[in-house]
Formats: structure tokens, C-alpha cells, sequence
């Protein structure tokens, strides 16, 4: 009954944004891009104990964010969850940018998807 309840309250939020043209795709704004990483990789990238090669491929994924003017930080920051802790979130300056970055960090060992962050819309 409480998710029922939160979930009404989300639509009428969504609803009511997007009656009032709040929710609008970016056309030359910054665009989020959710990457996966995968556990070992994930862990070394929050600081946690982890292998040198998951340290090595977090290294690697944090220097080509960083080259590319975006930073990672964690989606869920404070969970502890192994499906959650994989989730991080990469703010790219343009749509162009987010294709090229996906397209760099999905040919990297640790990293298991990267997309760019749908848009909220109604169900």
C-alpha cells in the first residue's frame, strides 16, 4: 500500500510537469549518461578494497570521465545494495558528447552499459 501510494504521487508530480511544459528533451543542454560498472570495478571506484586489475580499469574509467570534462559519481551513493552500487551517473555537456562518451567507456574493461538517462514521461 505505501509504493502504491508513492507511485500515485510520483504521476501526478510527472503529470503535472509535464502539463505545464517542465519535461522537455535537451536539445543543446547537458545530457545524463547512467553507467554500469561492474562489481569489482565499482567497488574500486567508491575506494573500496578491490583487485589491482579492478583498480586499474577504475583508474581508467575515472582518468578518460575526467579528460572528457565529466565526472562520475555514484547513482545510489549511500547503498550498500551489490545490484545498486553499480550504477553511477556521468553528466556529458551535449547529446554529441554523451554518444561519443558512451562509445569510449562501453569498450572499456569494468564498465558493463552505459545509455543516456531517459527522459521522465508519463507510463
Amino acid at each position: 500500500m505505501r509504493y502504491l501510494k508513492f507511485i500515485m504521487m510520483a504521476v501526478f508530480v510527472v503529470l503535472g510537469a509535464e502539463i505545464r511544459g517542465e519535461i522537455m528533451p535537451p536539445e543543446n543542454g547537458p545530457v545524463d549518461v547512467i553507467v554500469l560498472l561492474g562489481a569489482e570495478a565499482s567497488q574500486a571506484v567508491r575506494g573500496k578494497k578491490s583487485s589491482d586489475q579492478a583498480e586499474s580499469a577504475a583508474d581508467a574509467i575515472l582518468d578518460k570521465a575526467n579528460r572528457l570534462g565529466a565526472a562520475l559519481r555514484p547513482q545510489h551513493p549511500d547503498t550498500e545494495d551489490p545490484e545498486l552500487s553499480g550504477y553511477f551517473l556521468l553528466v556529458a555537456p551535449s547529446a554529441e558528447d554523451a554518444k561519443n562518451i558512451i562509445n569510449m567507456l562501453l569498450e572499456m574493461d569494468g564498465v558493463e552499459a552505459a545509455y543516456v538517462k531517459p527522459q521522465p514521461a508519463l507510463p
